[in-house]
This record gives structure tokens, sequence and C-alpha cells, in this order.
């Protein structure tokens, strides 16, 4: 029993731990991490091409240049109030460098639009850069460059400064949650049962997942099955919006509620494999029959 209460306790400590390291990591330098293994595979060229084509020739104030990576569509009033107010980010910039960290196409009577989201370094300096290009045109259909603002969350386990109270209380369910898995992984190592192994890990994954994610940008509902340490959350982001999480660790109340028939099942199990083992117990009908007395042949 002493045991199982350590080992309850490590398990404990360890998944509070790693619950409360997750996104601990700078968001910029993990995004860009992901982004880059994918940008060789699916990024546009052509558009790669006229982005930094744009770019350098604002960094080199070369009006002509920028102009000429641009879509001739494109008003050329609005271009040159972009290209000034950009003028003071970009010129005399020395390196750069480009990530694609969104690609999203899509096609509208018949014509491919393609917009790419860039995360941009410059030295401490860093950007979003959001170009468009229609397939068919030579040049960009649309450049935004903005300067990167760093999204603070609150509602997660290593980040509940400034938290409010819905928060506290959602936290609070995920860390029972949390409690309740463990201590049902624990109780079934604890017992022995049939299938144990496919009975941890379905209270390790067996996690049923609701999200609600509403930013500014967007609003959508996530349904998930299967998961490891997820917990109930709110979480609140500095630039509006949240993701509101209800977690059901559903392979630990299965295991719960059947808990007391895998027991009994593993000992009636036991208990027919002895009586099977036990010296003669199964007699044939031969066997079973009773020697004549030779008194009474006589």
């Amino acid at each position: 029993m002493k045991k199982y209460r350590s080992l309850f306790c490590i398990l404990l400590v360890l998944s509070l731990l790693l619950l409360a390291g997750c996104g601990a990591k700078d968001e910029w330098e993990a995004a860009e991490k992901v982004a880059g293994k994918l940008s060789d595979k699916i990024e546009d060229p052509q558009l790669r091409a006229d982005t930094e084509k744009l770019l350098d020739a604002i960094i080199a104030d070369d009006y002509d240049t920028a102009w000429d990576a641009i879509y001739e569509g494109v008003n050329k009033a609005d271009f040159q109030q972009m290209y000034t107010s950009l003028q003071p980010h970009l010129t005399g910039m020395e390196q750069y460098t480009l990530v694609a960290s969104n690609i999203h196409k899509t096609v509208k009577n018949g014509v491919s639009t393609t917009n790419v989201r860039y995360m941009m370094t410059a030295g401490e300096e860093k950007f979003l850069v959001d170009v468009a290009r229609v397939e068919g045109y030579e040049g960009l259909t649309s450049f935004h460059l903005n300067e990167y603002q760093p999204v603070t969350i609150t509602g997660t386990l290593g980040n509940m400064q400034g938290a409010n109270a819905a928060q506290w209380i959602f936290l609070t369910i995920g860390i029972l949650e949390i409690i309740f898995a463990i201590w049902m992984f624990v109780d079934c190592c604890r017992h022995k049962i049939r299938r144990k192994w496919l009975w941890l890990l379905l209270i390790a994954l067996g996690y049923v997942i609701l999200s609600v994610i509403a930013t500014p940008e967007q609003f959508r509902i996530n349904f998930n099955v299967g998961a490891f340490l997820s917990y109930t959350s709110l979480i609140c982001y500095s630039t509006g919006g949240f993701t509101c999480q209800v977690v059901i660790p559903a392979g630990a109340i299965v295991y719960l509620s059947m808990r007391k028939k895998l027991f009994a099942g593993y000992e009636a199990e036991m208990q027919q494999k002895t009586v099977q083992q036990m010296p003669g117990e199964e007699k044939t009908d031969e066997q079973a029959v009773l020697p004549e007395d030779p008194k009474t042949e006589s």
C-alpha cells in the first residue's frame, strides 16, 4: 500500500510540473520551429520572391522596384501611402529572415488565391507580414506589415497571474480531474484484473475534450477524443478572446464504474482455475463406479 501511495504522489507531482511547463517557451521561437518544417513543403516560391523583392526595395528606398513587385491593378496612391508608412521601420535594415507560419489557398470562380503570413525577424525586431497573390497575376495583390506584439495568456496551470474567478474555478476542476485520473491509474496498477495494460492505456489516454475558441479572428468549436494529461481550463488572451476547454476523463470514469466487476471477474477466473487444477476433482464415469464387494460375489 505504501509504495502505491508513493507512486501516486510521484505521478501527481510530475504531471503538475509537466503541465505547468507547457506554454512557458517563447511563443515566437516555438512558432518558428513548427513553421520552418512546413514552409518548404507547401509555400508558393513566386509569392516569396515577390515579397522579398518588395521588402528589399523598401529597405533600399527604391520606390520603382517596390512598385514593380505589386500587381498593377492595386491603387497606386494607396501603395504610396503604405510605402511611406513602412519606410521608418525598414529603411536601412541590414538582414532579415522570413518564415511562413500560415498558408491558406482559396478558389473562387475558378481563380486561386494564396494568402501567406510570414514571421519576419530582423535582429531584435519582429514583424508579421501578410501577403496575397492571385494565380495568373504578376506581383502581390495584397501586402500588410505589422510589428509583432507578444500575446500573453492567463488560465493555464503555469500562467495564473491576473486570472479572474472563473479561470480559478475552471483550473480547480482541472486539477481535480488530474488527481482523479492518476488515482484511478494507480488503483488499476494495485489490483489484479484481466487485460490490465489495456485499462491503463484507456485511463491515461481516454479523454473527451470539447473546446470553444473565440478570438477577434475566428470562432470555432472542436471535439476531440484521446489525449494525454488534459484538463479543464479557461484561457484568456491579451489580444482579446478566449479558449474554453472542457475535459472529461472518460477512461478513468469507465474504469471506476466497472471496477468491482473487474475485480470479481478476475477472482472468479482464479477460483475456476484452482478448482480445475485440484487432483481428483474431475473423474470419468468409469472412475466414479464403485467396485463390487468381493463377499457378495461368493
